[in-house]
């Protein structure tokens, strides 16, 4: 089973496909380990994610997750099944908050600064005049005619899960 999780900053990505990853017991990528070599400092070239996007994209089981939807068609492509998961704005920044909180580096004027800029760009996810986010997502998914779903809540998450063999 080939999955691919889509998604903003705090969506729930990451914890969906440990999940998925634990239930099918097969590996979970998260796409951020591809696009840095270094985690959010330096930027892994194209042609070396290209390389490892293929690798993954040809095992045979896998779970994968992340925020990019077009450097990653090898992976789209090749997913039985592809979900964006789009949970209401709100719970989004309340993710942020508490996992920058836990750091107890929050209240340092960088992070604080984060938490401001974070906030901005959730409410921005969901606009249909950004060139990425959700509408991005799904017209790179429609373009390419790749099915997709859309889960919003706890609800269509655990049902999804469940319905996984």
């Amino acid at each position: 089973m080939k999955i691919y999780v889509l998604g903003g900053v705090c969506s729930g990505k990451t914890w969906l496909t440990e999940l998925i990853s634990k239930k099918l017991k097969i590996p979970h990528y998260n796409l951020d380990d591809l696009y840095f070599t270094k985690k959010y400092d330096e930027k892994r070239s194209s042609v070396k994610r290209a390389q490892l996007i293929k690798k993954i994209a040809a095992k045979k089981n896998w779970v994968a997750e992340g925020v990019y939807s077009s450097w990653t068609m090898p992976l789209l492509q090749s997913a039985d099944s592809v979900v964006i998961i789009n949970p209401p704005t709100s719970i989004r920044i309340y993710r942020f908050f508490v996992r920058e909180f836990k750091k107890k580096s929050f209240f340092k004027h960088k992070k604080f600064l984060e938490f401001v800029n974070f906030t901005k760009s959730a409410f921005k996810y969901n606009k249909k005049s950004q060139n990425k986010g959700f509408h991005h997502h799904v017209s790179v998914l429609k373009e390419n005619q790749i099915k997709f779903k859309v889960l919003k809540t706890k609800k269509q998450i655990q049902d999804f899960v469940k319905s996984l063999k």
